[in-house]
């Protein structure tokens, strides 16, 4: 299945910087103002501009930026580390433990999801031995996908879940990205290409 932009739905994705002090809030939002941010509504945002928000979580001491397209956000998070840089002068390599990728995606397959996974993922041998705990018959209903060895608060992970939408498994897929780095070009380079990497894995399903 070759990448079709119509395939995809709305998608929601946040670019996330972990900080190890928090950012002069005030600052920052007086330096997006300047820029054309206009104050957000939203409560766990402090600007937005157009079809995007800076996102701000003073707990976790995280920012990120999020929006419906994966341009809007790598365009907004390019100029926020511009901001931080040369407006702010942070030093985003001794104040940023590491940058991560969150995004979920809504996505019409030309094939049945639900019939695909059983069918690719349903010969284990674990299935037939819990059919006498259920009493009945039991299948896979979602593909989840880490890089092998790693655990999971590696500063270096990827997470990736696949499954039928539920209102709509004969021909939907709700698929969930994280991707996490201590490098900014290596977030970035994935959130460049990560529409192209789902198609390509519904596409290995499909024909699986």
């Amino acid at each position: 299945m070759a990448l079709d932009q119509n395939l995809f739905g709305p998608v929601a994705l946040t670019v996330n910087t972990l900080w190890t002090l928090n950012p002069d809030y005030p600052s920052l939002v007086l330096s997006l103002q300047k820029r054309g941010y206009r104050p957000s509504r939203l409560q766990d945002a402090i600007a937005e501009k157009g079809d995007f928000q800076i996102t701000a979580d003073s707990v976790r001491r995280v920012l990120g930026v999020r929006s419906a397209s994966p341009i809007l956000v790598a365009n907004g998070f390019k100029e926020l580390v511009e901001v931080l840089e040369k407006e702010m002068l942070v030093n985003l390599r001794t104040s940023v433990i590491f940058y991560e990728l969150i995004g979920s995606f809504r996505v019409t397959a030309d094939h049945n999801p639900l019939d695909r996974l059983n069918s690719v993922f349903g010969k284990a041998k674990i299935l037939s031995q819990t059919r006498d705990i259920f009493g009945e018959e039991v299948a896979p209903f979602s593909l989840r996908l880490v890089p092998k060895g790693r655990h999971p608060d590696s500063l270096e992970w990827l997470d990736v879940t696949l499954e039928p939408i539920l209102t709509s498994p004969a021909n939907k897929y709700y698929v969930g990205v994280v991707y996490r780095s201590v490098n900014m070009d290596k977030v970035m380079d994935f959130l460049s290409r990560v529409e192209e990497k789902i198609a390509q894995l519904i596409e290995k399903i499909g024909g699986g």
